[in-house]
């Protein structure tokens, strides 16, 4: 038996073997052997052939859990290692003789130099309205601009850890995952076993950000399946170098935007083209190509448009989930059109997008009707207001057009950026990676209620607000609620644990459980046990084949305004200040506003960091060796200050995934004021700063 551990790193079960991870060290090529030194006793090792079950993830795409004669991104996991001491591991693994016949890599660097020669495309979209081409023909001015977004990194708290015990007839598996049936059946899968015979425990996690997924069922998968070989536990614990090196990223992208404007500037005919990057390996890269070509026109009214979109297969690590997954990178390209949009028409931005935001009664770019909940102008109000925006902006203006030039500079260059953009709740179609899910509440003899879910606790205390919905329903103090541990052998299945999950789909089935409940007290004896579950209705009014009609159930929508200033010498900028508006419904009725606040600042200095990153060339091996560099999240005393307002209408909708798809736009706009160049590509160092200026 092990104690109940807070950490992953905490546990150790006696006799506890450590594993280790042998990686490619180039991105692209055939494996023509592997030789491996006797090894001392009680050390083992174990590739591809040793996998009693299929060597693929049970994702929407296909990945090996280890490689099997071909690697397809530098830092792919291919043999496995487990001993008693890690030092003597590490010593072990430097005498493996590695022979690879090494191909040219593909990457995505730009949409000019996509080479379809060399690059597999995974997938098409397309939709258009209106007549695109015949506005284009007939346009006072085309504006045109390519955009590009690197791949963001998660970077949650605690890295990547499993701790498999396999005991001869059935497997045990500890694991920081979001989404422990996923991973049971993963491991199930592997090593050919009946699911039953493998259970996952799951201790609370932090911020996550979706990126304890498919990396958790790939790190679970190796630590079950060296446990299987050596019939002991093992214990394996990514490094924060290797966490940041080969586990999943969000999609890199590239996005072309042709407008069409009339003599007033205004938007006949939009036409976009986006390519996302899947990585190696697509899992979940194909649900975000949907969910970036649904907001590749942003929340703007066109009579014209065309949407094309592709998904392609490079050799970086591969993507999976990430917040805003597809609509950030389509955000950050169409709002940084916009702000070029209204620059060229001479128009403040904040009038701009009054007056081509959707409104109530628009059609969508999809054709379908704009809805009450689907509007921007609110949140655009509310922003723009708290945060003094038109005002700002003019001044930077002026400051901008005195300046002779930035060399002869030597005053802080200030810039003030807008952006407005929104996430789809409750998509219609099917095969969107969702899965039913099964929330059950039981009231026992000794009237103690117990809450079993498999959602696992994290960042929004959704443990605290279990207690809170139960208590305010069934009139229990809150002491004498249980929420039972996350156990696949104990717990129904509840899908993964996502903000916009728990929020939308989670807390209402535990209503509905306490309701049935509390109906049940008039009528039955103790204990009386409820379970409710849920899955995704296939409503009319949506054709997942011609991408027509009203895609989602409803939307949230949030406006950004990010104020900054660069030093003319360093270029190094200096946010001064953050204000958002989300418009999520009753949800700080749920989480409470401090709470709620809490959550997208967490949010908020993630994109943060992200938005003036370094990027490491794709082939470069400090990229493995050196990766900090890339990733640099602010620190407290570096953090400016940060105003969040909400705007409650209907019920509570999501709110994550928003400060990732509107910080970095916002971002950019300032840049490209502060400088008076136009920003194109995120993230945004100061060394790539000096590039537009050469």
């Amino acid at each position: 038996m092990i104690a109940k551990q807070d950490f992953i790193a905490d546990i150790l079960p006696e006799g506890c073997l450590y594993g280790l991870t042998l990686r490619s060290d180039i991105a692209r090529g055939q494996i023509l052997s592997i030789k491996v030194p006797e090894l001392p006793p009680g050390y083992k090792a174990v590739t591809a052939a040793d996998i009693p079950g299929v060597n693929y993830l049970q994702c929407p795409g296909r990945m090996p859990f280890l490689a099997d004669k071909k690697v397809n991104f530098m830092g792919e996991p291919f043999l496995l290692m487990a001993g008693e001491d890690q030092d003597v591991l590490r010593e072990l693994v430097k005498l493996i003789e590695v022979e690879y016949r090494e191909e040219e890599p593909f990457y995505l660097e730009g949409m000019k130099g996509i080479d379809y020669q060399r690059c597999q495309i995974l997938k098409r979209l397309s939709f258009s309205r209106g007549k695109i081409k015949e506005s284009l023909k007939k346009a006072y001015q085309v504006v045109e601009a390519d955009y590009r977004t690197a791949p963001q990194e998660h970077f949650y708290a605690d890295t990547q850890g499993a701790v498999a015990l396999w005991g001869g007839k059935s497997l045990i598996v500890h694991s920081s995952t979001q989404d422990p049936f996923a991973l049971r059946d993963n491991i199930a899968g592997l090593l050919a076993l009946n699911s039953r015979r493998v259970r996952v425990i799951t201790p609370s996690l932090g911020y996550s950000l979706d990126g304890k997924l498919a990396t958790s069922f790939i790190l679970g998968g190796h630590a079950a399946l060296l446990s299987y070989a050596t019939v002991k536990p093992v214990k394996m614990i990514y490094s924060r170098e290797e966490d940041i090196a080969c586990t999943c990223k969000s999609p890199g992208s590239c996005i072309t935007h042709r407008t069409a404007l009339d003599q007033e500037g205004k938007p006949l005919g939009m036409q976009v083209e986006i390519t996302l990057d899947a990585g190696a390996y697509q899992l979940n890269s194909a649900d975000g190509l949907l969910k970036a070509a649904l907001s590749a026109c942003g929340g703007y009214n066109c009579p014209n448009l065309e949407v094309k979109a592709q998904l392609i297969q490079s050799n970086r690590v591969p993507a999976g989930i990430f917040p805003g997954l597809g609509e950030a990178q389509s955000f950050f390209a169409v709002e940084l059109q916009a702000a070029r949009l209204a620059e060229i028409a001479h128009e403040d931005p904040v009038q701009w997008k009054r007056r081509n935001l959707l409104k109530l009664g628009d059609n969508l770019p999809t054709r379908g009707k704009i809805g009450e909940d689907a509007g921007g102008l609110p949140v655009l109000e509310k922003v723009v207001a708290v945060s003094d925006f038109s005002r700002k902006h003019a001044a930077y203006n002026a400051l901008k057009n005195r300046r002779e030039s930035i060399i002869n500079t030597r005053n802080p260059l200030r810039g003030i950026g807008l952006a407005v953009c929104s996430k789809g709740i409750g998509y219609r179609g099917e095969d969107h990676g969702h899965n039913d899910c099964t929330v059950k509440v039981r009231l026992e003899l000794d009237r103690r209620l117990t809450i079993l879910t498999s959602i696992v606790d994290n960042e929004m205390e959704s443990s605290r607000i279990f207690k809170q919905i139960s208590a305010r329903i069934l009139d229990i103090e809150p002491e004498k609620i249980t929420i039972a541990p996350v156990d696949t052998a104990n717990v129904p299945n509840s899908g993964a644990a996502s903000t916009v999950r728990t929020l939308t789909v989670i807390f209402r089935l535990l209503e509905k459980c306490c309701l049935a409940i509390k109906k049940k007290r008039l009528t039955s004896s103790l204990p009386i046990e409820v379970r409710k579950s849920y899955k995704e209705p296939k409503e009319p009014g949506w054709d997942v084949e011609s991408l027509r009609g009203s895609p989602y159930r409803e939307y949230s929508w949030a406006a950004t305004v990010l104020e900054l200033e660069i030093d003319p010498v360093t270029l190094q900028p200096d946010c001064r200040g953050i204000w958002l508006a989300i418009d999520s419904g009753s949800i700080v009725d749920l989480l409470t506003e401090k709470v709620a606040v809490r959550m997208v600042k967490g949010m908020v200095i993630r994109a943060l960091g992200y938005t003036a990153a370094a990027e490491h060339e794709p082939g470069d091996l400090s990229h493995i060796l050196c990766p900090y560099e890339q990733y640099t999240v602010p620190g407290l005393m570096n953090l400016p200050p940060i105003r969040i307002d909400f705007i409650g209408r209907g019920e509570a909708r999501g709110i994550g995934d928003l400060p990732f798809s509107g910080i970095a736009p916002a971002y950019g706009a300032a840049v490209s004021q502060a400088t008076g160049y136009y920003i194109d590509q995120m993230p945004l160092s100061p060394e790539i700063i000096q590039r537009y200026m050469l």
